[in-house]
């Protein structure tokens, strides 16, 4: 390096400026490019980065990189401070650490001093020194005002400091302070991404959303059943139309088989309308419930009983001289046919009822 000449370090500082994204792979990639100059062209043997971290309730290092990585230690012992690295952090001063003779930073009689900053209560302490190291340089990463973390450089050489590396070596301790917090900014933010996704995932399969289409009530009856009662119905619903969409089991004539048609029309149905009877061929008079219709009537009883699923109610209709009912749905009211004396439908008595109960299930979506 020299005087009046733009430094590496200043590239590194304008690249932390300009970028926006730092995620792991970048801030790894920087820091394994800051290495390899210091290495290179400092002269400088270890890099190590130190972030600030809590162990048990205090204040503490966590080494991020170079020697003993992965590795946290305290700050503070019995009330002292454990060593030179903590004292950088604590006392938001950069070291230029060396031993007064030259000696080796871990001999055991070598006597440290600072050239940087001139600290005069400097802590000998030597257990976290590599052998051979005889320069060891603290450059503390200050954000806000804010010490959050120490850059440490090591070097097998004795030097001695210079104006010009003190600035450089500052510049490499802003751009890292500067892309760390990039890279902590966008983990925090993928974090929460995440977190929103599954939160956005949860409340689709969980909540109950108000319907962007008119609801459809799905229609199943016998092909047996009294075209009366069934014209009826018919008649029923189509007054609905504006409010709701209407599928009769008859119009599932997409390709494939029949009940898969009719399994999926009822779970995408808002509601439905099951008319079980039809005439049973040993009487005149009287009336059994058809299987397909029981089967497809206890889908909606299994699906309006669960949170997760898409009906929400349903109307069961019945004629009055049927047997007991196949399943229990009591809490459903059946909606008994009415017939007049010669046993014709009472097509005004049986249309109210029935518009009644559809007004009341399409009344639990709409305002």
């Amino acid at each position: 390096m020299s005087n009046g000449k733009q430094t590496f370090g200043d590239y590194l500082l304008q690249f932390s400026l300009a970028v926006d994204i730092v995620d792991d792979k970048t801030f790894d990639k920087l820091v394994s490019i800051i290495e390899d100059y210091v290495r290179n062209y400092l002269k400088i043997d270890n890099v190590s980065l130190k972030n600030k971290t809590m162990i048990d309730e205090n204040v503490g290092l966590y080494t991020v990189s170079g020697h003993n990585k992965g590795k946290n230690f305290s700050v503070w012992k019995e009330g002292k401070i454990t060593g030179q690295t903590a004292y950088a952090f604590i006392k938001k001063v950069a070291l230029w650490v060396v031993d007064k003779n030259r000696k080796d930073l871990k001999d055991p009689e070598s006597q440290h001093v600072d050239l940087w900053s001139g600290v005069e209560d400097l802590p000998q302490s030597k257990d976290h020194k590599r052998h051979d190291i005889k320069t060891s340089i603290m450059v503390p990463i200050i954000r806000e005002n804010e010490v959050v973390g120490v850059v440490e450089f090591e070097t097998m050489e004795y030097f001695e400091p210079t104006l010009t590396a003190k600035k450089e070596l500052t510049r490499i301790a802003n751009t890292i302070s500067r892309v760390q917090y990039l890279n902590r900014t966008f983990l925090a933010q993928n974090k929460n991404t995440v977190v929103a996704l599954k939160s956005i995932e949860k409340n689709l399969s969980e909540a109950s959303w108000p319907e962007l289409t008119k609801p459809q009530i799905f229609v199943a009856f016998s092909s047996r059943a009294d075209q009366d009662v069934v014209g009826q119905i018919k008649s029923v619903l189509d007054s609905f139309s504006n409010r709701a969409r209407l599928m009769f089991w008859d119009e599932c004539n997409d390709s494939g088989k029949v009940d898969q048609q009719i399994i999926r029309a009822i779970t995408k149905s808002k509601f439905g309308v099951c008319y079980f009877s039809e005439p049973d061929p040993g009487s005149v008079q009287e009336y059994i419930d058809n299987p397909n219709v029981i089967f497809e009537a206890g889908m909606f009883q299994s699906l309006t009983n669960s949170p997760r699923e898409k009906p929400i109610g349903w109307v069961p209709i019945r004629e009055e001289k049927s047997p007991p009912p196949p399943f229990d749905y009591g809490s459903d009211r059946i909606l008994i046919i009415k017939r007049l004396n010669d046993h014709s439908l009472n097509q005004q008595a049986f249309g109210a009822d029935l518009k009644r109960r559809i007004s009341a299930l399409l009344d639990k979506i709409e305002p």
